[in-house]
């Protein structure tokens, strides 16, 4: 009768804490999701303000825009450097990001992503191997265990 219940416990026990541990993943991850979504609406909003003279390229960013991409960095972890891309009413892509006489609305998009990892792994090394060491390209589209977020803002 005593192991009877050392075995019940043992078996509830592990339901119990592979369930608690399942529900802090998921908050975790709905926690970063959240992060990258207001990091990508921060950088749209300082691109469509601030977009410098090439805001495709890191090097033609503003200084402005440059700081906000360097905060949000610091605040999201792992949160990779952002896409940046200026297209007009029609869905082109418009390079310089300027207003011209031919392009009277233009349009910032921004795509961003971290990595996430999962802590409570109940299949341990297989998820491992499929997702591989970095599982977040540089560029879209991005692979599983990857949040993404993107933002689009109309340029001021």
């Amino acid at each position: 009768m005593r192991g009877q219940a050392l075995v019940e416990f043992s078996i509830s026990i592990t339901l119990f804490l592979a369930l608690l541990m399942g529900i802090v993943d998921f908050g975790r991850a709905i926690y970063l999701y959240n992060s990258v979504a207001q990091a990508a609406q921060a950088i749209a909003r300082a691109a469509s303000v601030h977009p410098g003279t090439d805001p495709t390229t890191p090097g033609g960013w503003s200084s402005q825009l440059q700081a906000v991409v360097s905060t949000q960095q610091a605040l999201v972890p792992g949160l990779l450097t952002p896409t940046i891309t200026c297209t007009d009413a029609s869905g082109n892509t418009v390079s310089p990001c300027q207003r011209s006489a031919q392009v009277s609305v233009l349009f910032v998009k921004v795509q961003t992503a971290a990595p996430f990892t999962i802590i409570a792994d109940p299949l341990g090394a297989l998820l491992q191997f499929t997702a591989g060491p970095s599982p977040c390209a540089t560029t879209p589209p991005y692979p599983a265990f990857c949040l993404q977020s993107s933002s689009t803002v109309a340029m001021q």
